[in-house]
């Protein structure tokens, strides 16, 4: 089951998670961070389903292109880096694109991130 789904009126359901929703209660007590994220419209059920509605920031493009940029302190241990060094598998889309092989100098570098 996809984690969001389109609703009405310029707004997105995403599946309800206990964490987030305490999360996105405090973000209504904060007049600054009401500002600068989606606003939140509650809790909603929908099929069985809990849902939050939230803003659709994309709901006025046509075709949208999104870029996901994660900042912040680092969520993982030590451990869990060595280990994916250790065990590092590329995927086979990694290599190719629309079915042809990618050159040399278009392929990724062999680590965990890569710049083409």
């Amino acid at each position: 089951m996809a984690p969001f789904k389109p609703c009405d009126n310029g707004t997105i359901l995403k599946k309800l998670t206990d964490k987030e929703y305490v999360c996105l209660n405090k973000i209504l007590e904060d007049s600054w961070m009401l500002q600068v994220t989606p606003k939140f419209h509650g809790k909603v059920e929908k099929e069985g389903v809990e849902y939050v509605k939230l803003q659709d920031l994309l709901a006025e493009f046509d075709n949208p292109s999104v870029c996901d940029i994660k900042m912040g302190t680092r969520t993982y241990l030590e451990e869990e880096l060595i280990k994916a060094r250790e065990k590092l598998t590329m995927r086979k889309d990694m290599y190719e694109e629309n079915g042809q092989k990618l050159t040399k100098m278009s392929q990724p570098k062999r680590n965990i991130t890569s710049k083409l």
